[in-house]
């Protein structure tokens, strides 16, 4: 790929189950670009320019504080332009040829091990159980070791490196297991790359919030006077102690002039005496 190909930043190493979400938005003619952490991949947005995909919150675990951590500490620096829900599907790979009989060690995160501990209890009963710093660490492991061992991660460690194969999908016992991410870019205009959109005929803002002081968040959720999808609560950044920001999801459905009616809501917060900062909108 040239120098003009977008460049694509996610919480790696290679195969995790950012890079497939990242993947699905985004599909083949980007370059993807690994980073250690989540605060790593906001860097990159931040001073390279990149376009980030960082994960945003789990149906099982919910909200990832370093993802909202991050936002309120740059909230002049990045801008969240939407959202890829990906469902996790854990899949056992091995090397291309190892039958399911064969395996005698399965290597994953401690938490894919435990998701798919009624398959490998009853499918792989024998088997010894190994933790990995990752999914995708896993997937390496088992590709530089013996046969018999297998990895639990995502179907793009099969794509990502070649001679692993999937030998069984969707192997975890919660079937109810979504991660939802956000992209991300250095600023609200930039073009992003043609990929699969997700279909949604809603409009979103992410709003962060910081009250007066002795201020109440009602007042100003009251003064907003937006359909609230959902909030988180941090502390904000270079302020007294127990002072902080508000980091709010709101939404009009089917909104036809949504920029107006969102300028116009940030006015009335504003008024209050609350500082209010548009974060994303999409």
């Amino acid at each position: 790929m040239d120098a003009a190909t977008p460049t694509v930043a996610y919480l790696g190493p290679s195969g995790t189950y950012s890079h497939q979400a990242a993947y699905e938005r985004f599909g083949p003619n980007v370059a993807y670009v690994e980073q250690r952490t989540i605060t790593d991949v906001f860097n990159a947005v931040a001073s390279k320019g990149a376009i980030g995909v960082v994960p945003q919150e789990n149906t099982i675990f919910g909200a990832v504080v370093e993802t909202y951590d991050a936002l309120a500490a740059r909230m002049e620096q990045v801008f969240v332009r939407g959202t890829v829900t990906l469902a996790v599907q854990h899949c056992l790979l091995a090397k291309t040829g190892t039958r399911l009989e064969d395996i005698d060690t399965v290597v994953s995160h401690e938490q894919a091990l435990g998701q798919c501990r009624e398959f490998l209890r009853t499918r792989l009963p024998k088997a010894r159980l190994v933790g990995a710093p990752s999914t995708a660490a896993a997937a390496r492991d088992v590709l530089a070791g013996p046969s018999t061992s297998a990895a639990i991660g995502s179907k793009l460690c099969a794509m990502t490196f070649p001679g692993l194969s999937v030998l069984r999908q969707s192997i975890q016992a919660e079937s109810n297991n979504f991660t939802r991410f956000y992209t991300i870019t250095r600023e609200s205009e930039i073009p992003l790359p043609e990929g699969q959109e997700q279909e949604d005929n809603d409009r979103y803002a992410l709003l962060a919030i910081t009250p007066g002081p002795g201020q109440r968040i009602s007042h100003v959720l009251q003064a907003l006077s937006l359909d609230a999808v959902r909030m988180d609560r941090r502390p904000a950044p270079n302020a007294p102690p127990f002072q902080d920001t508000y980091l709010l999801e709101v939404t009009e459905a089917g909104a036809t002039e949504w920029r107006l009616h969102l300028d116009q809501a940030l006015d009335r917060v504003r008024t209050t005496g609350a500082t209010v900062s548009l974060m994303g909108i999409w």
